[in-house]
């Protein structure tokens, strides 16, 4: 991010405020979107927080003012938000009491992963293109796979809690 602003002519301070900003949006608007999760369901805020992320991670590439630049950081600090409350209530409401803690770590675990192969991919993809279609292909997969959880969601199954899940999913082998 720092080197795409600069080639951007955008000064690096507002690269700090970019993430300030999303952050902060995040910490706040958190429990927002756990409320919305456990009123409308956990998959269409997931998808919906997804979307929005797709959105705001398409037009990064045409950011080249700091006030648009802090406007993405809004939404997706608010996509953040709709996400993460949502995802881990369905995990914890998906995983057998029994094995919570082997659950929580196969969240980290998995969110680890995602830390360490998402700069290599974006690198790659950068090597190869531009920041710009590293950051459209971000947009473009979140778009794509928002939209298959959307369409689960409206599965009969997934738009009731609880008691129509079934089944809790063991992680314990």
């Amino acid at each position: 991010m720092p080197l795409y602003a600069l080639e951007s002519g955008i000064p690096i301070l507002w690269v700090g405020l970019f993430f300030s900003v999303q952050e902060l949006t995040h910490l706040l608007a958190r429990p927002f979107g756990g409320r919305l999760s456990d009123r409308k369901g956990y998959l269409p805020v997931v998808s919906c927080g997804m979307l929005l992320a797709a959105f705001s991670l398409g037009l990064l590439p045409l950011a080249n003012t700091p006030s648009f630049l802090l406007l993405l950081a809004l939404s997706f600090g608010l996509a953040q938000a709709l996400i993460f409350p949502a995802t881990l209530a369905l995990f914890a409401q998906q995983m057998d009491v029994r094995h919570t803690g082997a659950g929580a770590g196969l969240i980290g675990a998995f969110k680890n992963f995602g830390k360490i192969a998402g700069p290599i991919l974006g690198g790659w993809l950068i090597f190869w293109q531009d920041y710009s279609w590293m950051l459209w292909s971000m947009a473009a997969l979140l778009a794509v796979w928002s939209c298959v959880l959307l369409l689960r969601a409206f599965n009969k199954k997934s738009l009731i809690h609880k008691s129509e899940y079934g089944e809790a999913i063991s992680v314990h082998t």
